[in-house]
């Protein structure tokens, strides 16, 4: 009996101090190195190829004809003012441009200048004093070729494409809203306008 009375005095002592017993928070687990999450280049690579150029893209941008260097390897971009139409025959494949015939292309530059004069009409050649139109904006047509421009202080203006066939005999459309005129391509070097145009 007294074993007993022993025996439950004990252990109700021992579940008093448990109760009573502060609990001590745990350490956060640390990461081991080998648990962290590295850098993947597969899934950088596969982002950069998602958001870079295709190779298709690349080929047609490197077949693409660059207007200015042909330009400059057909000596033509010294003749900005030397008025008229200019016109050269070239291979683009001997250029290092690879089309699928390798034929013949025209580079074709129209050089003008634009002035007005203190009379009503609008003619290509005269001797009175005149005004550049100058700095102002253009819209330019020459067959199915559009372009937009300005000219300069001194009104000169330029319009240049790559064709297969002459653009001589064409129309040359220019326009400067609300104005505008057309001559024939082959013919145009200083266009005089009225005086309007200026104003």
């Amino acid at each position: 009996m007294k074993i007993s009375k022993f025996l439950i005095s004990t252990a109700l002592l021992t579940l008093s101090a448990c109760a009573h017993q502060e609990v001590t928070p745990q350490p956060a687990k640390e990461t081991k190195p080998s648990e962290r999450i590295l850098w993947q280049p597969n899934l950088e690579k596969q982002g950069a190829e998602a958001t870079s150029p295709t190779a298709q893209e690349k080929k047609a941008e490197k077949d693409r004809i660059d207007i200015v260097d042909i330009e400059r390897r057909l000596n033509l971009d010294d003749k900005f003012y030397k008025l008229g139409f200019h016109e050269k025959s070239f291979n683009p494949c001997l250029y290092g441009y690879k089309t699928k015939t390798c034929e013949r292309e025209l580079f074709t530059i129209i050089n003008f200048q634009v002035v007005c004069r203190d009379s009503e009409g609008t003619v290509q050649n005269t001797n009175h004093i005149l005004t550049p139109f100058a700095l102002k904006p253009l819209h330019m047509k020459v067959g199915s070729h559009l372009d937009e421009s300005q000219t300069d202080d001194k009104g000169y203006g330029q319009i240049r494409f790559l064709a297969t066939s002459t653009a001589k005999e064409s129309r040359f459309i220019l326009s400067s809203p609300p104005f505008s005129l057309g001559l024939h391509a082959g013919e145009v070097k200083k266009i005089v306008v009225p005086s309007d145009w200026c104003e």
